[in-house]
């Protein structure tokens, strides 16, 4: 009795009753608001169980991670990510799921429950959303586009963006979607798409010519009759249950929120794009996988190829001649799937040269004869565009065992792509062999190396700089003459290829908020002297490379020295006191390396020509507040001295105590999708204090 009466007390307590609550699974959590009214109340009124829930969404603020409700994904199966157990990185699963599989098909009784209005799957929101897009390929030929759908300005009550329910409206009821010949392919639903979701996008934004940027993705997947070996593949049940879902909406007499009406589409398009309206002459390559050619790669035109009059065609050969040998490529209408170009091309390509191909035919009927003598002169019905894959990018990195470097280095292989790294020690070539990479021994100095090793590789991201201040006109020059030989390299060697630079925010005029349009400080000395190599790099765009500039903010931290915090950490640990200038309210602009190191990779990806873009990932934090701070954490006081004394008491580094440097990159999370993740300056400070005095130790 005393342990009923003891059970009893502790479920009257809210807070012992909400512990208990969120131990449960979600199933057994929705259907005990059914127990009691106190309960359903204390559901209702808790912040975690409604989180749990995914009735209240999740903020996240990292903008990469999972959030898929389980119970959504067993309920929905052709709406979440699927896989193929055999190849799990590919995410695709041939016989996935399709609307006539969905658990509410599998009785009448069943789907009227489902679809009732009150009904808790409609109300997930995790996290918050208020458009989507939807990408459609054909496994019958004719490319691949992407429409995107919009929330309006709350007409129906959007203010909070859309939910399960509003969405699944907004897919089953779209007039464009034709579900007897079409499957779900997948619903990607995060808050942002993810690094292994990107590959598609990276592609598409570049043929596209700008940022594609959706809340929510659909992948959609037509097929045509005659072009499969079996009509297994085709789906006119689910032409069938989409009639079912429509009628039982008719007989509960519910009318979706997001629908077609007199008044136009509540969710409507904002903008459709289709991949097949683009017409860029560019090079491309294509990587060999079997290793044939010595360099991995044929570099080719793309062609536009006049296919599928015949629907039954199922694939074609296209023909590369080049001065020494033919190189056949066949290709599969199936295997035609532009998320991951280079993983499908490479089931099929066998390169047997490495000349610049200087001519094409293309063979339809698959005997060998040429059907077109020039298919670059034919009115295109297919476009196709010879690529390599962002995805498996040969990219050199100069300076790649350095602060910055090292951390790029990571990026682009945990990204999946191969890495040159130039290095001037022994030390330098473990260190890059240890992470994956592989290591060239030289420096800047070496022009031909420098040409040698661009031409090799599809991008360079460059980060080296002679940190020579006796001399630093000198390591300017230096600097100005690498980019020449890498560039002039990657514009002769041809391809889409991209050369990234390094400069800083540092060179912009001071104290004025400067953006990624504003041009170097020509009357600042050291800008006049560092800032053409962001010319020279950019002039680059007119030879036909991704040329661009990454600034860093002065303030660039991280587990390490850390830009201007190191040599202000170490003055501190000389002097015994942190000391900032006048009333200490100049500023540093500030981000983390890792952020950073992102950025670059993202400019190597998809930057477009000409583009300078913003490492930062704070605008200002003033001075005072960085002494007060490593004062705390050295225990030391805090002091202001006169600007005369600047010089005197940090020496070389005065000119960075006085430095009041302030920028924005709104414009390059706006043309990249990059959104800084890392640590602000303020919480990485005691990680940098205690590595600069286990330095001085």
């Amino acid at each position: 009795m005393a342990s009923s009466s003891s059970t009893h007390a502790a479920f009257g307590i809210p807070e012992t009753l909400e512990m208990i609550l969120l131990k449960l699974d979600m199933g057994t959590l929705l259907c005990i608001q059914r127990t009691c009214r106190s309960w359903l109340s204390m559901i209702k009124e808790s912040s975690a169980i409604q989180k749990a829930l995914y009735f209240t969404p999740i903020e996240n603020t990292a903008g990469q991670e999972k959030v898929q409700n389980p119970l959504l994904t067993e309920a929905f199966p052709a709406l979440f990510k699927v896989t193929d157990p055999d190849n799990p990185e590919d995410g695709y699963e041939y016989d996935e799921p399709t609307v006539a599989t969905f658990d509410m098909m599998k009785s009448p009784s069943k789907l009227a429950a489902y679809l009732r209005s009150e009904a808790s799957w409609r109300r997930p929101q995790q996290p918050p959303v208020c458009n989507f897009g939807v990408s459609t390929y054909s496994t019958g030929g004719w490319g691949f586009g992407y429409r995107f759908f919009e929330v309006p300005d709350d007409p129906r009550g959007f203010g909070d963006g859309l939910r399960m329910g509003d969405f699944f409206e907004a897919l089953m009821f779209d007039n464009n979607v034709d579900y007897a010949s079409c499957r779900l392919k997948r619903v990607i639903w995060w808050k942002r798409i993810p690094q292994e979701g990107l590959s598609f996008w990276n592609e598409t934004e570049r043929l596209m010519g700008k940022r594609v940027d959706s809340d929510i993705v659909v992948s959609l997947r037509y097929h045509s009759t005659g072009c499969h070996e079996s009509d297994d593949d085709e789906t006119p049940e689910d032409g069938s249950a989409m009639d079912r879902i429509e009628a039982a909406y008719r007989e509960l007499g519910i009318q979706p929120r997001i629908t077609e009406s007199e008044q136009g589409p509540v969710t409507k398009p904002a903008e459709e794009l289709s991949i097949l309206q683009l017409k860029r002459e560019r090079y491309g390559s294509i990587i060999d996988p079997y290793g044939v050619t010595n360099r991995k790669r044929l570099e080719i035109r793309y062609v536009e190829v006049e296919v599928a009059k015949d629907p039954r065609l199922s694939s074609f050969n296209l023909m590369a001649s080049t001065k020494s040998t033919v190189v056949q490529l066949t290709f599969n209408f199936l295997s035609l799937q532009f998320r991951h170009p280079n993983r499908e091309l490479r089931l099929q390509a066998l390169f047997l040269s490495t000349a610049k191909a200087t001519k094409f035919m293309v063979d339809m009927d698959g005997d060998g004869s040429p059907t077109h003598q020039d298919p670059t002169q034919q009115k295109p019905f297919l476009f196709f565009k010879f690529l390599h894959s962002s995805y498996n990018m040969r990219i050199f990195v100069t300076g790649s065992t350095g602060f910055v470097g090292s951390a790029v280095v990571k990026e682009l292989l945990s990204a999946g792509h191969k890495v040159l790294g130039l290095t001037r020690s022994e030390s330098g070539i473990k260190q890059l062999e240890s992470q994956g990479a592989e290591a060239l021994h030289g420096t800047i100095e070496d022009l031909e190396l420098l040409k040698r090793a661009a031409s090799e590789c599809d991008a360079v991201i460059h980060l080296a700089f002679v940190h020579d201040f006796a001399d630093y006109v000198g390591s300017c020059a230096t600097d100005r003459a690498a980019i020449t030989a890498m560039g002039s390299a990657l514009a002769a060697a041809g391809g889409d290829r991209a050369l990234v630079i390094t400069s800083g925010t540092l060179l912009l005029p001071r104290g004025k908020l400067g953006d990624e349009d504003d041009a170097y400080d020509t009357a600042n000395p050291m800008a006049g002297a560092r800032g053409p190599s962001e010319q020279v790099c950019l002039d680059f765009a007119k030879q036909g490379v991704r040329a661009s500039v990454v600034r860093l903010p002065p303030t660039t931290h991280g587990l390490g020295f850390s830009g201007f915090m190191g040599p202000y950490v170490t003055v501190a640990l000389q002097k015994g006191v942190a000391a900032y200038i006048g009333d200490g309210q100049n500023r540093w602009c500030a981000g983390h390396r890792d952020d950073a190191a992102r950025l670059f990779r993202l400019a190597a990806e998809k930057g477009a020509p000409g583009s300078i873009f913003h490492a930062v990932g704070e605008e200002g934090v003033p001075m005072k507040d960085i002494a007060t701070a490593v004062g705390k954490e050295l225990d030391i006081p805090v002091v202001s001295l006169p600007a005369e004394k600047a010089d005197e008491h940090f020496g070389w580094f005065g000119f960075g105590a006085v430095a009041d440097n302030v920028a924005a990159s709104a414009k390059t999370r706006e043309r990249l999708g990059w959104t800084p993740e890392g640590a602000t300056l303020m919480e990485d400070i005691p990680t940098i204090v205690d590595f600069m005095k286990s330095q001085a130790a």
